[in-house]
């Protein structure tokens, strides 16, 4: 949008059945290199198994071949929109036109003719030099694309004789992620498009209903435990929403904790709490130190809500 924020990038992951957020992190990268970590942790969360696999739903932010893999080799469904070259063919044949044999690793155009590979393996850059996954070139025989008659419709240049040689196709390292991830949503419309009301949901309550657009703090751990309030309290009343208030009792009377657990969980969150009185009320926070250690924090803690 023209604008630039500094900001950190809040992941989420989102459950589709109730819309709560079952696990977030406050990362420092980009979606793009997001994906594989964020996905594992959630199922891990959810307690997902080999035999109840988990579908991973993302925009095409997130399409990046090395996480698609990850997510493949945990056992992890991806449903991630592809993302299209950004020069694609207005004519002619394109990838997807192409057979891929995976015995002969070899590509067989739509005239049957095979593009075959020198087996070295080349990298892609970004903007800062950085390889961003590595590739094998497949071309096909110079001679044998000029003398085809879809030459005019297969190579790129608009008078074949022109071309330095045959039609070339690019295969990534991971392309069985990344073309099992295509078919997949491709194939699922409907279960992609999903995606919006499922991981939009919490945002878009805690973002324009609530108008908590910005954070109050600074620095990855300080944000991180400001983010599990505001998420937490973003389950709470989602989970009040669903059992109702007398239902939410019922249920966390049943709920087993590890005292250990929870006593870790009070102190990040008095800690927190602190924080925050700092970032907004400093006079008042640093009188309150004149009290004894409990009351200084159930002083701190009370303005702070």
């Amino acid at each position: 949008m023209n604008s630039v924020n500094v900001s950190y990038n809040i992941q989420s992951g989102v459950d589709d059945k109730n819309c709560l957020i079952a696990h977030f992190e406050v990362t420092n990268v980009k979606d793009i290199n997001a994906l594989g970590k964020m996905a594992c942790d959630t199922a891990t969360a959810l307690g997902t198994t080999d035999e109840h696999q988990m579908n991973v739903l993302a925009d095409a932010g997130y399409h990046c071949g090395e996480e698609l893999a990850f997510c493949a080799q945990n056992n992890l469904i991806t449903y991630v929109a592809p993302v299209e070259p950004n020069t694609p063919r207005e004519s002619g044949f394109r990838k997807e036109d192409f057979r891929y044999d995976p015995e002969a690793n070899t590509y067989t155009c739509p005239a049957n003719q095979t593009l075959a590979t020198n087996g070295q393996w080349y990298g892609r850059k970004n903007r800062h030099g950085q390889i961003i996954h590595r590739f094998q070139r497949y071309i096909a025989d110079k001679d044998t694309c000029l003398a085809c008659p879809f030459a005019a419709q297969c190579l790129a240049n608009s008078d074949p004789k022109r071309c330095k040689k045959g039609r070339s196709i690019e295969r990534s390292e991971y392309e069985e992620a990344l073309e099992a991830n295509r078919q997949r949503v491709a194939q699922n419309k409907a279960l992609y498009r999903r995606r919006q009301a499922i991981v939009e949901h919490p945002f878009g309550t805690i973002k324009r209903s609530w108008g908590y657009t910005y954070t109050l703090l600074r620095r990855i751990r300080k944000v991180t435990g400001e983010f599990s309030l505001i998420f937490t309290a973003y389950n709470m009343r989602r989970s009040v929403s669903i059992l109702t208030f007398k239902g939410l009792m019922e249920v966390l009377k049943t709920w087993k904790l590890d005292r250990e657990w929870v006593k870790k969980a009070q102190n990040a969150l008095f800690l927190c709490c602190g924080f925050l009185w700092r970032a907004v009320a400093p006079e008042k926070y640093f009188s309150a130190y004149s009290l004894r250690p409990k009351e200084r924090w159930l002083v701190a803690v009370y303005p702070a809500w």
